[in-house]
């Protein structure tokens, strides 16, 4: 009996002990959040942004017609600032795909009178699909299921195998981003950028990113770099370019 009345007793001292590290942790959590807040905004004022808010209606309609048959819910644009670039805006703002259980996180968007895209994305090749096998073919699948889910279909380049081997791109209107992406294009892609998915839609270039890099953080460095970037995609594809 003694022994069971202790044993009883170690049992409610674990459950109590347990009870308050799970309390101490959801405190510290809770207060790393709120500093990690004003540290995030803190290095977006040192690098030129301000606050949006409300962002721009034509903004948000066409990251949602980009994301549009991804998700069931409503896409909502968080946390949104933004900085002058020559001739547009650069937004930065955490995004929101209601219905799923996980978000695209933090991204990048420029937006400008200046753009006038078909809709795409294009986003470097996954390295199991450049290492063949099942894993490559499955992956493929997979992917070709995505982009037929969001309403685009997988493009290839037979006549650039650099480019094919380098990046996976989808197209809502195969003609328009064939022409988008014609051997010159290509050509600048390959030479300046690897490291990021770019998806656009008319006045919208979204910059995000690759798939394996969202769960990390942008840091200072990654987010200067991505200004910059920005300014050179800009540049590529912009509408004067073809005029």
């Amino acid at each position: 009996m003694e022994i069971t009345a202790s044993g009883g007793s170690t049992g409610v001292l674990i459950l109590v002990l347990g009870f308050v590290i799970l309390i101490v942790v959801l405190v510290w959590m809770t207060s790393t959040r709120g500093r990690v807040r004003p540290a995030r905004e803190e290095t977006l004022f040192q690098l030129g942004y301000g606050l949006a808010d409300p962002p721009p209606p034509q903004l948000v309609e066409q990251i949602t017609a980009m994301r549009r048959h991804t998700t069931a819910g409503a896409i909502e644009l968080r946390r949104v600032y933004y900085r002058p670039i020559s001739g547009a805006r650069l937004y930065l703002f955490d995004l929101h795909l209601g219905g799923t259980s996980s978000d695209p996180g933090t991204q990048l968007a420029v937006h400008s009178p200046t753009l006038d895209l078909p809709r795409f994305a294009l986003t470097p090749m996954p390295g199991v699909l450049k290492s063949g096998g099942m894993m490559a073919s499955l992956l493929d699948r997979a992917m070709d299921a995505a982009a037929a889910h969001t309403g685009m279909t997988e493009l290839d380049f037979a006549d650039d195998p650099e480019f094919d081997e380098t990046y996976v791109t989808f197209a809502e209107d195969e003609a328009a981003v064939r022409a988008l992406l014609d051997s010159s294009m290509r050509a600048a892609l390959l030479q300046s950028q690897r490291q990021y998915t770019l998806d656009g839609y008319a006045n919208t270039l979204g910059i995000a990113k690759t798939i394996a890099a969202q769960a990390t953080a942008w840091t200072e460095d990654e987010l200067y770099a991505a200004q910059e970037d920005a300014e050179r995609f800009l540049a590529l594809f912009r509408r004067s370019r073809f005029v």
